[in-house]
């Protein structure tokens, strides 16, 4: 009977710490657009667009743009999107990296995994609208 219990309560250990996190949300004082200070990609600078449906991703000029359509577009949902504010990481078939907000700025990490393949250390983007 004594093993059986203390079958039990090691199964229950077991499964209760291979439970996945939970995803999470950016709270929405960080929404908006966010556009890198340098150049990320030949002449293109980073975009990063944070709502209530997660992230999206994009290379663009320094004209601030609305996202394009098809595949130079990359979406986070927020499925994919997991931490504490300020930092958040996320990871998709796509791309993977993490965001630390701090005011109005935001330092990017990310590898995408997709053409144009990008790895990206600490890359700060600012809030443009």
């Amino acid at each position: 009977m004594r093993f059986k219990i203390l079958f039990l309560i090691i199964s229950f250990i077991f499964i209760n710490s291979c439970v996945s996190p939970t995803a999470a949300t950016i709270e929405n004082n960080f929404y908006g657009t966010y556009i890198s200070t340098d150049i990320i990609l030949q002449q293109d600078h980073l975009y990063v667009k944070i709502d209530a449906n997660g992230i999206l991703t994009w290379f663009g000029n320094s004209e601030v743009s609305d996202p394009p359509t098809g595949d130079s577009l990359t979406i986070i949902s927020n499925d994919f999107i997991s931490g504490v504010n300020p930092n958040y990481s996320f990871q998709n078939i796509d791309i993977t990296g993490s965001l630390v907000f701090l005011d109005e700025r935001v330092k990017v990490t990310f590898y995408r995994n997709k053409p144009p393949y990008v790895n990206a250390q600490s890359i700060t983007c600012v809030l443009v609208k």
